[in-house]
């Protein structure tokens, strides 16, 4: 499922394995991407995996250890690792931290461009509370008057061919048909000036 958390390197986990304490534990995702349950030598691969697949792996790796059905459950407590950056024509530019919910480029827009206290009129005209309810309700959305929202470039860094495409914020924010893709670690996002 593409719009699931996967877990980094940092990364702060809980292993739990059925009727066994002894193998379950809070973990931190090393930075090869593996952890090594307690009281085993065994390490499991849990990098780029869901919760349900290293929930999986666990599984396979720990099954020698149980007898019966080996249940493993993962739960991601923490995201250590993992940040965007926003840069252009917005009210704070700058690195922000992914979490464990998947962003959205308007989202990561948003919360670049995020006033607690509002004293400018938004770029939309609109209020955009209760679009956003994790949101500070007393906040707005507010982007300077000079941004350019339908032309965000979001870019993927890479040694020799950096992939550079624009995407209509705005049209994502107002709930029309668009893409609003998912930001990847990494990832920058350039909100140009109009």
């Amino acid at each position: 499922q593409p719009d699931q958390y996967r877990l980094m390197p940092r990364d702060e986990i809980t292993i739990m394995v059925k009727d066994h304490p002894e193998f379950s534990g809070p973990l931190t995702i090393q930075a090869d991407g593996t952890v090594r349950p307690e009281n085993t030598p065994d390490i499991i691969r849990v990098r780029g995996l869901t919760t349900e697949e290293a929930a999986e792996a666990g599984r396979r790796v720990l099954a020698v250890y149980v007898k019966g059905e080996c249940v493993v459950r993962v739960q991601a407590n923490r995201a250590g690792g993992g940040y965007y950056f926003v840069f252009g024509d917005v009210l704070q530019p700058g690195r922000f931290p992914m979490g464990l919910e998947p962003v959205r480029l308007s989202d990561a827009v948003l919360a670049a461009n995020w006033e607690a206290n509002p004293g400018r009129q938004d770029m939309l005209g609109d209020d955009l509370g209760p679009a956003f309810p994790a949101a500070n309700p007393r906040g707005k959305f507010v982007a300077p008057p000079s941004a350019d929202l339908a032309p965000v470039m979001l870019v993927t860094p890479h040694r020799s061919q950096p992939v550079r495409p624009f995407h209509d914020v705005r049209a994502a924010m107002r709930g029309m048909p668009g893409d609003d893709p998912l930001v990847r670690p990494g990832q920058i996002i350039i909100v140009p000036s109009l």
